[in-house]
């Protein structure tokens, strides 16, 4: 059923960190650069935006300028916009209070955490990546330290997230 719906759509990442800094550093208006954005979204009829970063463009709504949140808001009330947004549990309990009309209107999804054997392989992925992009290499033993020391450091993010910042 899933499968059908999601056929003929396109999953759009917005990098909300880089939205900001581009408005900041051309001096340029952000609510235009969004509703554009959002424009051409609506034009397409096919674009689900991913938001990788969910919780700081919901936190946006109290820093007194114009919010990426308040925007969204407008376009998921409306209708024209589907969005899928990535945060951990705790940041979304933290907004339950700040945004809860807002985040009513998705649909729950928890993704469990990944085990010691599932983090490995993404890391030894990553690594290959790494090694191709950067000429890095981590030998087995690196990506295995990888994992336990991310463990100890990385607290507040679930895996693999944590052991991919270590890596």
């Amino acid at each position: 059923h899933i499968q059908g719906q999601l056929w003929s759509k396109r999953i759009v990442q917005l990098d909300t960190a880089k939205l900001y800094a581009m408005s900041a550093d051309q001096n340029d208006n952000f609510e235009a650069r969004v509703q554009n954005i959002l424009g051409e979204i609506n034009r397409s009829g096919n674009i689900i935006l991913y938001l990788n970063d969910f919780n700081s463009a919901i936190q946006t709504q109290n820093t007194g300028r114009i919010s990426l949140f308040s925007l969204l808001q407008q376009s998921v009330s409306s209708g024209n916009l589907r969005i899928i947004g990535a945060i951990t549990p705790r940041e979304y309990h933290s907004l339950e209070n700040t945004a809860a009309t807002f985040l009513n209107q998705f649909t729950t999804i928890t993704v469990a955490e990944t085990n010691q054997e599932e983090t490995t392989h993404i890391l030894h992925n990553e690594s290959l990546i790494s090694e191709m992009k950067d000429g890095l290499f981590f030998p087995f033993p690196s990506i295995e330290s990888i994992y336990k020391y991310s463990l100890e450091y990385f607290q507040q993010d679930a895996m693999p997230q944590r052991a991919i910042k270590l890596l």
